[in-house]
This record gives structure tokens, sequence and C-alpha cells, in this order.
């Protein structure tokens, strides 16, 4: 299988940052319109559908978060780790490059943008829908919009991969040095230290008094009295 189809956090983290480029494009372009700048216009229906993909944007960083912690956290076990082994992720996305990763977030994000609007225009009740109304006339900025925030966020995406493989010993020895913080040592188990103490006797018998000879021989004090 491919390194990128093993990795948890890859499709999350890719797929927030397409969906945070679409949304902000979207907002920058809901600007221009609302401004009337560049000859665009307001478009004549409601887009009630970019606070959900902002919040489905946020559930996949957190996953996205969380996938990464266990990763470093598993990684902790190892003797000699690196940065395959805690930060895989981001190692297969510096291996693909960014203008690679540029394609896979417009990829996902071309077709969330559609998607949304035409569920907006849909929901609206909005007479003619199409992507005449995305893009057409009164939009002609917002694909140049999209595209300029598919790069941003192709670039932070990369810069991101390359400075946490660059600094893969460092957090993973800052992880190592919280784990020493919050692990605390368990009292031993009566029954254990029980096991334990009969197995330190087996591996260090101690010799039985008849082996000294000491069963027949009279107490001191006899002995003392007799001479």
């Amino acid at each position: 299988m491919h390194l990128l189809l093993r990795r948890t956090a890859y499709w999350p983290l890719v797929t927030a940052f397409a969906l945070a480029a679409m949304v902000s494009g979207h907002a920058l372009e809901l600007a221009l319109e609302n401004a009337g700048l560049f000859g665009d216009g307001r478009a004549a229906y409601s887009h009630m559908a970019q606070g959900p993909a902002g919040l489905f944007m946020l559930g996949l960083a957190l996953v996205a978060l969380v996938a990464l912690v266990v990763s470093v956290a598993r990684s902790l076990g190892t003797h000699r780790a690196t940065s395959l082994s805690i930060v895989p992720d981001f190692v297969a996305l510096r291996r693909l490059g960014g203008s690679r990763v540029a394609l896979l977030i417009a990829g996902m994000q071309i077709p969330a943008l559609i998607a949304t609007e035409l569920c907006e225009q849909r929901l609206s009740g909005f007479a003619h829908p199409g992507l005449a109304a995305i893009f057409g006339a009164g939009h002609l900025t917002a694909p140049i919009i999209q595209l300029a925030m598919t790069a941003l966020a192709a670039l932070a995406l990369a810069s991101l991969a390359r400075m946490s493989c660059e600094h893969a010993d460092d957090l993973f020895r800052a992880a190592r040095a919280i784990a020493k913080i919050f692990v605390v040592a368990r009292p031993q188990a009566p029954r254990a230290a029980l096991v334990a103490s009969v197995f330190a006797r087996a591996e260090h018998p101690v010799d039985h008094p008849l082996a000294f000879r000491l069963a027949n021989r009279p107490p001191p004090a006899i002995a003392a009295a007799r001479a």
C-alpha cells in the first residue's frame, strides 16, 4: 500500500487546509461583492453553508491533531526514533512536494466550493442555479481568489511539513520530557511484592540451619556448664 494511504492524519489535514482555503476565499469574494469592487455584484442567494463548512474544517483539524499526538506518543517506545516514525504524515507531505500539494488541495477545494454554492442556491430557492452564478458575470474574481487561496494553503502546509520534519528530534525530546512529568510510578501491589520476594529467595537461597550441623549442638549455656 502506498505511503500516503497508511497515514492517519494525512487526509484530514489536507482536507482541512482545502476547506480553509475555500472558506477564506469565499469570504474574501463576498467582501469584494459587497464593496462592488472589480465589477463584482452580490449574489442573489444567501450563503448559509459556509458556517457548517468552517465547523467541519475545525473538526478535521482536531482529528489530524489527535492523530499526530498519537503518532508522537507511539514513537516514545522506540530507542532510535526518526522523523518517519515521529511525524510520518508530514514526511509524506514533504516527499509529495509543494506543487503536488497545491494540486491536491485544489482538487478538494474547488469541488467543495461548487457543492456548497449549489446547496446554497437550492436552499435559497434561487431561480437559475448553476455554475454561472458562481464563476459567471459579476463573479469573475471568484476563481482568481480561490486559486490564490490554494497557493497560500499549499505554501502553509508544505512549510509546516518541512518544519515538522526538520525539528522532529526536538518534538520527540519535548514529548519525552512531558511524558516523564505525567507518568507517576505506581505502588507495587502486595501480591506482586510477595511473588517478587519468593523469586528473590529462589535466586539467592539461604542455607538451611542443618547445613551448619547445629541440630545436635547444645545451647551455649549448657555447653559452658559442662565445661
